[in-house]
């Protein structure tokens, strides 16, 4: 009597037990969907049936989770394999993942106010990341909403950066830009009458004086300088007044020299 078994279980094909890494996606790691590693038989050739647990599309953990798979013949013969699920990424496979921005200021452009520039106050932006949830931010130049900060003039570009618990660290920024266009205020006397000294008129004094939020002094120019000898007839004084970004304000009086007196 011949009596012919199988008891052979089948076995799995190597190139298809591979390891997978996946991103967490929360604290709780990630879901991960993977293909049944193959498996023959002798004797079944295509009726092998492949299990695995945990099951594709199961939560892991962030770090190494095995998966066991179990491949079994019309016969009940089975053997297993494993493969490492990784829902992480870095040491050795942790979330890479860094924190992501939300509320970052926009760029601003601001009016010097004085020498010193401009107040700007914004609040910090937020940063979220997938395993760690809420994290700390820091910025450069950080003026509070309460508290502004004097920014200077020229552009300053703020940085605000995040970092999680495994390292991963991001960054966003935003510029502040600080201009003068403001003209200087020009500051001339009322229209002046005097009376002639002389056939060729007489010498007139008068004050003219500038001032800008941003620069101390403002250069003058005017068309006749006080102590000018003026004519018998009125004369328009026309006055620039400029500072050092290039903004100017313009103005005139008249000077009027008269003759009133008989001989």
């Amino acid at each position: 009597e011949v009596a012919v078994h199988d008891t052979t279980p089948p076995a799995f094909d190597p190139l298809t037990v591979v390891d997978v890494v996946a991103e967490a996606t929360s604290a709780a790691g990630a879901s991960v969907t993977f293909d049944h590693p193959k498996a023959s038989d002798i004797v079944d050739l295509g009726n092998v049936t492949v299990t695995c647990a945990p099951p594709s599309g199961s939560t892991f953990p962030l770090g190494d989770s095995t998966v066991s798979c179990d491949a079994v013949d019309s016969r009940d013969n089975s053997t297993t394999a494993d493969k490492n699920r990784t829902a992480s990424s870095r040491v050795p496979a942790e979330a890479t993942t860094p924190p992501a921005f939300s509320g970052v200021p926009a760029n601003q452009v601001l009016e010097a106010t004085s020498a010193a520039g401009a107040e700007f106050a914004y609040l910090k932006p937020a940063a979220f990341d997938l395993v760690d949830g809420n994290r700390e931010v820091t910025c450069t130049n950080a003026p509070a909403l309460v508290i502004p900060g004097t920014f200077p003039l020229g552009v300053t570009t703020v940085t605000c950066s995040a970092s999680d618990t495994r390292g991963n660290s991001s960054s966003a920024s935003f510029t502040v830009t600080v201009v003068d266009t403001t003209p200087p205020t020009l500051v001339l006397p009322a229209d002046i009458t005097e009376e002639a000294t002389g056939p060729l008129g007489r010498p007139v004094t008068f004050s003219v004086s500038a001032s800008g939020l941003v620069d101390a002094s403002v250069e003058i120019s005017c068309s006749a300088n006080s102590g000018d000898s003026f004519a018998i007839a009125t004369t328009a004084v026309n006055c620039t007044a400029t500072d050092d970004a290039g903004n100017s304000a313009q103005g005139s009086f008249n000077v009027t020299v008269q003759d009133t007196k008989g001989p």
